[in-house]
C-alpha cells in the first residue's frame, strides 16, 4: 500500500518540477527570439532617426568629462563587483 502511494506522490512532484523547467525553457528562448528582433528594429529606428533629426550644434566640454568620470565610475564599480564572485 505504501509503495503505491509513495510511487504517486514521487510522479507528482517530478511532473511539478519539470513543469517549472518547461515554463523557465519556454520563456528563454522567447528572450532569444524576441530581443535580437527588438534589437534590430531599435537599431534601425535610431539609425533613421539620426539621418532625418537635426543635429545638436556643438557638445559642451564639461559633457566630455562627466561622461568620462561617469564611465569610469562604472567602470570600477562593476570591476570590484565581478572580483567578489
Amino acid at each position: 500500500m505504501c509503495g503505491r502511494f509513495c510511487t504517486v506522490f514521487c510522479f507528482l512532484k517530478v511532473r511539478s518540477n519539470f513543469l517549472g523547467f518547461s515554463i523557465s525553457v519556454v520563456v528563454g528562448l522567447l528572450f532569444i527570439v524576441i530581443f535580437p528582433i527588438v534589437g534590430c528594429c531599435f537599431g534601425c529606428c535610431r539609425v533613421a532617426c539620426k539621418a532625418c533629426c537635426a543635429q545638436p550644434a556643438e557638445e559642451d566640454p564639461s559633457v566630455s568629462c562627466k561622461k568620462a568620470i561617469y564611465g569610469t565610475i562604472l567602470f570600477v564599480i562593476v570591476a570590484f563587483t565581478a572580483r567578489r564572485f
